[in-house]
């Protein structure tokens, strides 16, 4: 969860831990090996020295949470590696890292915040320095890892979220996910959904996830979440389905001049934008009707015909500064999509289809404008995470598209942010 009070802290500790970080603080990363044995996780070293290192959160990435780290050894550590059991060696070994802030009394620490369940994918010796890096990702890793190994339906799935489930499960049996549950709409259907071979698990399931208007990644606690992609429709509202992304009233963070903004850099442009979403659909429908026989007395078997179809559906900016075919310009975004039974199930599907052109309308209208900034603090925010940013009289209110931290605790937060609606640059400031 993204806001602290879903991460273990009571309200009042939530408000002290902000106040805190928006001034000087003492940050802690510390991190923990794990490997599962005979289907259970088993510690393998706690507390590995971490040295340097950054953590990033990025929703345009399709692995979300990606981890690198440096670590001083000695010439007779046990994270010299001998053996595949070793702590920090990608043999199934996966990193636990949590954050420690001080309460400011030089005795007490605030609730530790974990920050991700990320696998190991590298490990890198370097001699004389000592010095061994590690490169980790969260779980869609693992899960892409396992490529398809023939062609597969899924078909036999009673749902979209059963067949992700289904992918994701396939890749890292042992691990046990809590997975919310998702209230799947009408429409949804994984319909005859086929996978070449040598496609990855997670590239399936982000795709799959995607035609249906859903999102899916790995949270902070390393759990897989299956949401409705967040649109500018539902910015008042927080999803029913993973981590609490805040509302434009009730916002996640507020990054203001004088308390904890750094510094910033703003852009606005139009690559990523559209007014205008088609998504052309095709598919084939099969009927099978009773052949004759040549004197016409009966039924000689059964003949099958197959019929392909196209068809389409749109979603556009009528009015308004941005509006399509107006002197903003005519910016469509055109996707291709195969139902193979839209002719059999009727409107459904195409209905789900409209929906998701909405949604991708929404989610990139107009023109995108993007902040840079380093804060203070900010160690609760995620991205999606709707947040307010204040500066040069301007207020904005924005979400957060990716965090980086510094996990030696020296430097700011790093943060890049997009313009919930983006129409008119001038009112707001650029």
């Amino acid at each position: 969860m993204s806001k602290l009070t879903g991460r273990g802290f009571s309200a009042q500790d939530a408000e002290e831990f902000i106040e805190r970080t928006n001034g000087s603080h003492t940050a802690r990363w510390r991190a923990s090996s794990y490997r599962f044995i005979d289907g259970t996780a088993t510690l393998l070293k706690s507390n590995v020295p971490i040295v340097s290192g950054e953590l990033t959160l990025d929703s345009s990435n399709p692995t979300r949470r990606q981890l690198s780290i440096e670590v001083a050894i000695g010439p007779n550590d046990e994270l010299i590696p001998n053996d595949p059991a070793d702590p920090l060696v990608p043999f199934g070994q996966y990193l636990v890292v949590w954050l420690d802030v001080d309460r400011g009394d030089g005795i007490s620490w605030f609730p530790s915040i974990k920050m991700g369940e990320f696998p190991i994918t590298s490990y890198v010796f370097e001699r004389p320095s000592m010095i061994v890096t590690v490169e980790a990702a969260d779980w869609s890793s693992r899960v892409e890892e396992y490529l398809h190994l023939g062609k597969t339906g899924y078909k036999n799935k009673p749902s979209v979220r059963a067949a992700i489930i289904d992918m994701v499960s396939a890749a890292v049996p042992e691990k046990l996910w809590d997975i919310g549950q998702f209230n799947q709409g009408s429409g949804m259907d994984v319909g005859k959904y086929t996978v070449d071979a040598s496609v990855g698990r997670w590239t399936a399931a982000t795709e799959l996830a995607d035609r249906n208007g859903l999102e899916i990644f790995f949270d902070d606690n390393g759990d897989l979440c299956i949401r409705r992609a967040i649109t500018r429709d539902n910015d008042s509202v927080v999803p029913s389905d993973g981590p609490d992304i805040g509302t434009v009233k009730d916002p996640v963070a507020t990054i203001a001049e004088g308390t904890n903004l750094v510094g910033m850099t703003s852009s606005l442009t139009r690559e990523g934008g559209c007014n205008h979403v088609r998504i052309n659909l095709t598919g084939t429908v099969t009927r099978r009707d009773k052949k004759q026989d040549t004197e016409g007395k009966g039924s000689a078997g059964i003949e099958t015909h197959q019929k392909k179809w196209s068809d389409h559906v749109d979603s556009t900016t009528d009015s308004g500064p941005v509006a399509f075919g107006s002197t903003f310009g005519k910016l469509p975004l055109v996707l291709e999509t195969n139902l193979h039974r839209l002719g059999q199930t009727g409107s459904g599907e195409k209905d789900a289809q409209r929906e998701r052109a909405k949604g991708l309308r929404q989610r990139r209208l107009g023109l995108i404008k993007y902040i840079d900034l380093d804060a203070l603090g900010c160690y609760q925010l995620e991205p999606d995470d709707k947040v307010k940013l204040k500066f040069g009289g301007v207020t904005e209110d924005h979400y957060v598209q990716s965090v980086t931290f510094d996990l030696t605790g020296q430097s700011a937060t790093r943060i890049r942010t997009r313009q919930i609606a983006t129409t008119n640059p001038t009112a707001e400031g650029l």
